[in-house]
């Protein structure tokens, strides 16, 4: 799901009994509370409450207490729920039907959604493991049932269907099939993944081992993220704890890895590095324009030095013109 979280009231909510994850307790509320940014725990649907209108049912103003972040944790698994359902009833149709043994079947999602991480609420603006570490569920005749953990770009989905296909996959394309893998029952995946982020922030991460690292070339307003973030993903799922001090050296591993890549892409295409253009067009789509009002949003919400820290840091964009929203209409 999407925000707005809208799933139909007469749905319910299978999940009224279920506690939050224990990670994010009073304290990450608290200290989450505190922080600046769209979708932050003040604003938790873009830089205001109210930015689409009254919030649906489903979704709270802000993360004010446990009730409102209990609330929001609902909205989005009960919106997977009611998809889940969905997909089950195309399936069981499928099966009535006599197809489903030949039909192959793909679900899978565009972005994740953080809850907290980074102190972003349901929404995806980082290039961090919330974001991007997306599902990929795939049902192909005389495959057999199997979880896989390798690291794969959703390139890689398209070039495995091919390869399960029995097609040749184009020599130009970037993505890799792992259709043998597949069929064998063996592990398969690439040793790292470079993962972007361009239309709430300006990130660029290397994902390797157990390790993210992140860097920050826009902060899409988020105050707190600084330049360079490194997390142990495997033990840390979450991100709470930035490693970056503490590991020097495997944070100098993963810029390494990651400078290689873009040096090989603009060497290869022989074009501007997309996040650059982002940069110079303004910052990132999404949040082009917001900062002369979004400024004044937190010095009346008790959150001036956050104020003064991105005024800091984007002195050009506290004056700038009117954006374009994904959504359509100038802001």
């Amino acid at each position: 799901p999407h925000t707005p979280y809208i799933v139909p009231a007469e749905y319910g909510n299978p999940f009224e009994g279920d506690p939050v994850p224990a990670w994010h307790d009073e304290a990450v509320r608290e200290r989450n509370w505190g922080l600046a940014g769209p979708h932050s725990a003040q604003e938790p649907w873009g830089f205001k409450p109210d930015e689409w209108g009254t919030p649906p049912p489903r979704q709270p103003w802000n993360l004010a207490g446990p009730d409102e972040v209990k609330a929001v944790f609902d909205g989005y698994d009960v919106g997977v729920r009611y998809a889940d359902d969905a997909v089950g009833t195309l399936l069981n149709k499928l099966a009535d039907l006599g197809v489903l043994e030949d039909t192959a079947v793909l679900i899978s999602s565009d972005h994740g959604e953080a809850f907290g991480e980074l102190g972003v609420y349901a929404d995806h603006q980082a290039a961090d493991e919330p974001t991007c570490h997306i599902p990929s569920v795939l049902r192909w005749p005389g495959l057999a049932p199997r979880t896989y953990g390798g690291l794969h770009y959703h390139l890689d989905v398209a070039a495995t269907l091919l390869g399960l296909a029995g097609l040749r996959v184009p020599s130009d394309w970037d993505g890799i099939s792992v259709a043998d893998e597949l069929r064998a029952g063996t592990e398969a995946g690439r040793d790292h993944l470079v993962l972007s982020q361009g239309a709430w922030s300006c990130q660029r991460s290397v994902r390797w081992g157990d390790h993210l690292y992140v860097e920050t070339y826009h902060d899409g307003y988020h105050g707190h993220w600084p330049d360079s973030m490194l997390f142990d993903v495997v033990h840390d799922p979450h991100e709470t704890t930035d490693l970056a001090a503490s590991a020097p050296a495997v944070a100098a591993e993963g810029q390494a890895i990651m400078q290689a890549w873009v040096d090989d892409q603009l060497s290869r295409n022989g074009v501007t590095d997309p996040l650059d253009t982002v940069r110079a067009e303004g910052g990132p789509l999404h949040t082009r324009g917001h900062l002369p009002a979004y400024l004044d949003r937190l010095r009346e919400t008790g959150r001036a030095h956050w104020a003064d820290v991105l005024l800091s840091r984007h002195p050009a964009e506290a004056d700038a013109s009117p954006g374009i929203r994904a959504f359509g209409g100038s802001v």
